[in-house]
């Protein structure tokens, strides 16, 4: 049995829907909450509360399980909490994941991640990348770069930006940053791949998209598809550091802008040839995968 932890977020839930299409038995890992979690309607699977903070728990949830594929807490989140989770959290999978004797580790990181980069989300994938090395369970580490599709932040928050401020269209710093995106079915189905093939254990890999983009032809492949046209501005990063907080609630209804501001401060790209190499998987342009941005209309 796989286990999957960050099942409600939307890398997560594009991961679970490819397990469950391909019949895999699979348990989530939820962390204790007093909301809802916003799994995927129609997709029966095994669910196991607890906690990364407490080993105890983890222990009981891998009861079972033979492959883990860690997807973290908050992939593109600027939470403390999620962010020390992913650090400390990973830790403790790591460790308890070596005793249960799980044969293979899928962990999701981020391209650039380090310990010593000025970003916390890209310190804190580094530190759990160092957690599962030091722990020896066999793994596979997958760092990807900006991963979109139904659900994810930094579409939808260009998509409202779009349709919802008439004239200008708001973007980070340097708009000609580079990025080297990612649809996220073809990351979940990459994932799935990758833990039922021995050659990748205990590699590193860093995988993109086809393509690099700037984040101005981001958000206009973005445009386009919406049918709508404006004046992209390029804010300074403090600027945007302090109006992002209050208006990505007003735009999408929840937290979850302030990421971009730091993840497009320098280029995230790999090599192009990356997936169609390693993996045999040629991934998608992203101006042919962008029709789910439809509903924002």
């Amino acid at each position: 049995m796989i286990l999957l932890t960050g099942a409600t977020n939307f890398i997560g839930r594009a991961v679970l829907q490819i397990l469950r299409r391909a019949e895999l038995p699979v348990r989530i890992l939820l962390e204790p909450s007093a909301e809802s979690p916003a799994l995927p309607v129609g997709m029966p699977a095994d669910v196991s509360v607890a906690s990364l903070s407490d080993s105890r728990s983890v222990r009981s949830a891998l009861v079972g399980i033979t492959q883990i594929i860690h997807i973290g807490s908050g992939y593109y989140s600027s939470n403390p909490d999620e962010i020390w989770l992913e650090s400390e959290g990973t830790t403790t999978l790591a460790r308890a994941a070596r005793e249960a004797s799980v044969s293979h580790l899928v962990y999701l990181s981020h391209l650039g991640a380090d310990r010593l980069s000025a970003y916390p989300v890209l310190r804190a994938k580094a530190l759990g990348e160092g957690a599962i090395r030091k722990s020896g369970i066999p793994h596979t580490i997958v760092r990807a770069g900006l991963v979109y599709g139904v659900g994810d932040s930094f579409t939808s928050i260009l998509a409202a930006l779009v349709l919802r401020i008439p004239f200008v269209t708001m973007l980070p710093g340097n708009p000609d940053t580079l990025a080297q995106p990612l649809w996220v079915q073809e990351l979940a189905v990459t994932i799935q791949w990758i833990l039922e093939e021995e050659r990748m254990i205990n590699r590193t890999i860093e995988i993109g998209g086809p393509e690099f983009l700037s984040l101005r032809e981001m958000a206009f492949l973005v445009q386009q598809q919406l049918g709508r046209k404006s004046y992209l501005l390029a804010l300074s990063p403090p600027v945007l550091k302090f109006i992002t907080p209050l208006f990505t609630p007003w735009l999408l209804g929840q937290e979850g802008g302030e990421f971009w501001v730091d993840y497009f401060a320098v280029d995230r790209t790999t090599e192009l040839d990356a997936m169609p190499r390693l993996l045999g998987i040629q991934p998608s342009r992203m101006g042919d995968c962008l029709e789910y941005l439809e509903h924002f209309k």
